[in-house]
């Protein structure tokens, strides 16, 4: 009866020794070929036009990769990334005065936190007022703590954009007391 006893404890020692080895064995690779957290803003267009009727705007910034690290999302708004991006571009976009909007200047991310959103809030009566033939800008600039920010996703440039009508007459009748319109009406 001894015997087969100390079979079964050998069994038990050797299936024992087995799966020690095997679990000693495996690895954790799901982190393999996933890429380090960074920070970025959503548009891969640097430029963005907003209807400037709705008085306020949520812009997004995300934290992509691993989702292994906090991070602080730090928005600026950047006279010298204005300054360069009409440079490169050949434009003359003017930065919309201070006082005509206010955001949100800072964003904290958890560690599993992917979108967070700057709220960005004016008054469209007080931007309307500002001169039609100058077109402005707001150029935020992105900066991180804690994770750096993705190369060429760190600045955006909003308009805050007005509707406009124009018509281009083509010809004009008179047909009786009215006048016919026969041309083009565009609307932004």
């Amino acid at each position: 009866m001894l015997e087969p006893m100390k079979i079964n404890m050998w069994k038990l020692l050797i299936a024992g020794l087995f799966a020690s080895a095997a679990l000693a064995g495996c690895e954790d690779n799901r982190n393999n070929f996933m890429v380090d957290d960074t920070l970025s803003f959503v548009n891969e267009e640097q430029y963005a036009g907003v209807s400037v009727y709705t008085e306020e705007y949520e812009l997004p910034v995300v934290k992509n990769g691993k989702g292994l690290s906090e991070a602080t999302a730090h928005i600026e708004v950047s006279e010298t990334a204005l300054r360069d991006y009409n440079t490169a571009n050949g434009t003359d976009y003017t930065l919309l005065p201070s006082n005509c909007y206010e955001f949100t200047p800072s964003l904290h991310f958890g560690e599993k936190d992917i979108r967070k959103f700057v709220g960005l809030k004016w008054d469209s009566e007080t931007v309307n007022a500002l001169d039609p033939d100058i077109t402005y800008v707001i150029p935020f600039e992105l900066s991180g703590n804690g994770v750096p920010v993705a190369e060429g996703r760190n600045r955006i440039f909003l308009r805050l954009e007005s509707a406009t009508a124009s018509m281009t007459l083509t010809s004009n009748a008179l047909a009786g007391s009215e006048y016919v319109f026969d041309g083009e009406i565009t609307l932004n």
